[in-house]
C-alpha cells in the first residue's frame, strides 16, 4: 500500500478515495478515527485522515486525477438550464435535481 493523499478532514478522504475507486484505481481511507482523539495526539501528517492506494504502479495515474481535483474550479463551469423543465444549475451539475434529466454535453 502507497498513501497517495494527506487530507484536510475525513469527508475530503472519503471523496477522493471514491474519485479513484471510480477512476478503477484501488483506494482506501486510513485514519478516519483518529479525528476523535485530537487535543490528545498531535495533529501531523501521520495522524490526518489519508488516502492509500494498493496498487503503486498506479500512483502516477492517482496523483494526475487528485490534481485535478485540487485544481480550483471556480468560474470554469457556466450555469445552464435543463431541457426538460427549465430549471437553472450551477456549472458543476451534472444532472437536474428537480427532474433527474443528464446536462447535455457542450
Amino acid at each position: 500500500m502507497q498513501r497517495i493523499f494527506v487530507a484536510r478532514n475525513v469527508t475530503e478522504a472519503h471523496i477522493v478515495s471514491g474519485m479513484l475507486n471510480a477512476a478503477g484505481i484501488k483506494a482506501e481511507v486510513r485514519g478516519q478515527y483518529l479525528a476523535g482523539g485530537y487535543g490528545e495526539l498531535p495533529i501531523t501528517v501521520e495522524t490526518m485522515p489519508s488516502v492509500w492506494i494498493g496498487d503503486p504502479a498506479q500512483g502516477p495515474n492517482a496523483r494526475s486525477l487528485i490534481a485535478e481535483y485540487e485544481r480550483p474550479t471556480v468560474g470554469k463551469a457556466a450555469p445552464w438550464r435543463c431541457e426538460q423543465c427549465g430549471e437553472v444549475h450551477a456549472g458543476q451539475f451534472t444532472a437536474c435535481w428537480k427532474c433527474g434529466r443528464e446536462r447535455r454535453p457542450g
